[in-house]
């Protein structure tokens, strides 16, 4: 998705959205016009995903994200992206909901029937601004001094032995292409099963190991104001 200016507190919304290229226009409307469509439950379950997952929306998530909520790509791919420019919208500023819906209305970026349902939407982010932002701070000094990871592709390989011109063994190998936030950083390696059964154990302990730590920070550190 092409960049733009976000808008902050010294800019009107009006300003901003008109840095918005012609050619993204549809796509963000096509966002809005399939987050509306989903049910209430569906919706709160966008609004989680995204105030979780806020710095890692990309396309590396469509596939999970339209399986989460059982839509096409196109549809997941495009509220992504219309998520992204809400969540950096609320996190940035301090406009209510119907500020917000009015500005996006009169920029033309959501159509006059989307207009309630995405007020109640935005509505369910506005109140979380707080959470919002602090989970936005936390991302972004978990990011700090290393290339943060960004996706995962795998996939499975049959590698085959010869003896005498024919096939004596075969062997499944997991093929692994790791992204990160950084450009020089993408690794392409493979792993045996026993591999993948080390790491699967080691990233479990690693996860009770953070959960803990979360409670711990919990009990003892106070979030500034």
């Amino acid at each position: 998705m092409p960049q733009f200016r976000i808008p902050n507190e010294e800019m009107s919304l009006e300003e901003s959205f008109s840095d918005i290229p012609d050619s993204v226009r549809p796509y963000i409307l096509r966002g809005f016009r399939a987050m509306v469509s989903a049910d209430s439950i569906k919706q709160q379950r966008i609004a989680d995903y995204a105030i979780t997952s806020m710095n890692s929306l990309s396309e590396l998530e469509v596939d999970e994200f339209a399986s989460m909520l059982e839509i096409d790509t196109d549809d997941a791919g495009a509220i992504i992206s219309s998520l992204s420019f809400l969540l950096a919208l609320v996190s940035s500023r301090k406009d209510s909901e119907l500020e917000l819906v009015d500005a996006l209305f009169s920029a033309n970026l959501i159509e006059p029937s989307d207009r309630e349902p995405l007020q109640n939407f935005i509505k369910n982010l506005v109140v979380r601004r707080i959470e919002i932002r602090r989970t936005l701070s936390l991302s972004r000094l978990a990011q700090q001094t290393l290339p943060s990871f960004r996706g995962l592709q795998t996939s499975v390989d049959l590698r085959m032995g010869f003896r005498k011109q024919k096939v004596d063994v075969i062997v499944p190998i997991a093929l692994i292409h790791l992204h990160t936030d950084s450009d020089k950083e993408e690794i392409c390696f493979q792993m045996q099963k026993t591999d993948v059964q080390r790491v699967v154990r080691e990233f479990q302990k690693v996860l009770t190991q953070m959960d803990e730590a979360e409670k711990w920070s919990s009990e003892k550190v106070r979030p500034a104001n």
